[in-house]
């Protein structure tokens, strides 16, 4: 059974991205947008009891301001939710198709889910609107919204006051982060002691992967540890090491194969030789729970199980490649492999589905 306890490892302490580093849509959050309407107002709810709080949330709107980047949406749909105390209580998509003007470069558009339809729901407590998009090339679910936006926090009392507003009140809050701000953790101590198994979404297990380098039935010979680059130094920055036992098994390091080729895909395996070992920076997976990893500065080139040569096995391996480069269905392998588990717990091979290019 994998054990997901990364996720609240990486969270606490690791390198984080939120942009994935692949094809990716991506806006940038203007304003948290949170409407109170007067009770009298058409569509509201009217005179109702102080205390009538599902009543009363008709009364009160919430949205997100949005602005997309010079690069626009090349993306079909955008989901919007709407959460309250993370419970979700409102989705709604709007289709490009229907709404073009959305998706242009540089657009500032607004979502807002109305309290008009929002029959049956109490909003008091903290609302999140969040917006996902759909991957064209792997149909993956992905968030267009920093993970941690600020919530639209909506009081008892506030809605009260809408059974004596005369006209609505709109009040505009700040995203608490911004793409920017949500890249950059530390990796903390705990995370870098404990050993982990590493499986390549779709794949398989690394010591599987890597055929003849595996070492007997030792399972902790299977564990691979995250060791920091520098001492006393950016601990955002780590090695990754296979630990032998210090005796005749060797410690092996995740890195290049060759020496000086820059040449894209470069292969990449565990090795005797620290020197050629890649520092490397965790990146947020598109899946919950999964990673991805990339050497320092090479933005949008990452570690992936490499199954491109559909003519024999003996060829796949594990690279570093642009994510750029892997277009089409020749690659929609490779490209799930991009996303890495990390488990403290063995991952049994009956707990995945293997990727097919179909």
């Amino acid at each position: 059974m994998m054990c997901c306890c990364l996720l609240s490892l990486v969270i606490a302490g690791a390198y984080f991205y939120t942009n994935r580093g692949e094809f990716t849509a991506e806006i940038i959050p203007m304003n948290l947008i949170e409407t109170f309407n007067p009770a009298e107002a058409s569509g509201r709810s009217g005179a109702v009891k102080t205390d009538d709080y599902t009543a009363l949330s008709k009364n009160v709107d919430v949205g997100i301001k949005f602005e997309n980047t010079q690069d626009g949406l090349d993306i079909d749909e955008i989901i919007a939710r709407r959460y309250i105390d993370d419970v979700k209580k409102q989705e709604k998509t709007i289709k490009k198709t229907d709404e073009p003007k959305m998706f242009k470069e540089n657009a500032v558009s607004k979502i807002v889910f109305s309290g008009k339809d929002s029959e049956g729901i109490n909003a008091v407590g903290e609302n999140k609107v969040k917006l996902f998009y759909k991957q064209k090339l792997t149909g993956t679910e992905m968030e267009l919204t920093p993970k941690d936006i600020a919530p639209i926090p909506i009081e008892e009392k506030e809605l009260e006051e809408t059974l004596g507003l005369q006209e609505k009140k709109v009040i505009l809050l700040e995203p608490s982060l911004s793409k920017q701000e949500d890249k950059k953790t530390e990796i903390s101590q705990d995370f870098v002691n404990k050993g982990y198994y590493m499986f390549f979404d779709g794949a398989g297990k690394l010591e599987e992967l890597l055929g003849d380098d595996v070492i007997g039935d030792n399972r902790e010979y299977h564990r691979v540890r995250l060791v920091p680059a520098t001492r006393n130094g950016d601990n955002s920055q780590f090695k990754i090491v296979r630990k032998g036992d210090g005796v005749n098994i060797k410690d092996k390091f995740l890195g290049y194969v060759d020496t000086d080729s820059t040449t894209l895909p470069r292969e990449v395996s565990l090795l005797d030789d620290e020197t050629k070992s890649i520092v490397w920076e965790i990146l947020e997976g598109s899946k919950t729970d999964y990673i991805r990893l990339r050497p320092v500065g090479n933005e949008g080139k990452f570690l992936m199980y490499d199954t491109s040569d559909d003519t024999t096995s003996a060829n796949h391996k594990f690279v570093i490649q642009d994510i750029k480069n892997m277009t089409g269905l020749t690659y929609k392998c490779s490209y799930q492999s991009m996303d890495i588990l990390l488990s403290v717990d063995t991952i049994e091979g009956d707990t995945y589905t293997k990727c097919t290019k179909t």
